[in-house]
């Protein structure tokens, strides 16, 4: 795929996966671009995410949790909480 890590936000936060080529770290860059790609609608749900970009639940859950603690999603509770991603989509950089 020519990705590099980490994935930078120009606010100075970093995103850094171990282990650039596995699984789980694609996993967790296609998440970003779902939310980025979706970003006018509000929040999404996890298993609209899952379902979009074919990232099992469970694991997803997980990347999601790193996401949030890393500064780069945030959730919202309730019937139409979700994740949505906090720095601007133009602002993301990936390499």
């Amino acid at each position: 795929m020519g990705l590099k890590y980490p994935v930078e936000c120009k606010n100075n936060r970093n995103l850094r996966i171990q282990n650039a080529g596995t699984q789980k770290s694609l996993y967790a860059l296609r998440a970003i671009f779902e939310l980025a790609k979706c970003s006018k609608q509000g929040p999404m749900r996890i298993a609209d995410i899952a379902k979009a970009q074919a990232i099992p639940r469970r694991l997803l859950e997980t990347i999601l949790t790193q996401l949030k603690q890393a500064g780069f999603v945030e959730s919202c509770r309730g019937n139409d909480g979700g994740y949505v991603l906090i720095p601007s989509p133009g602002k993301i950089t990936v390499g």
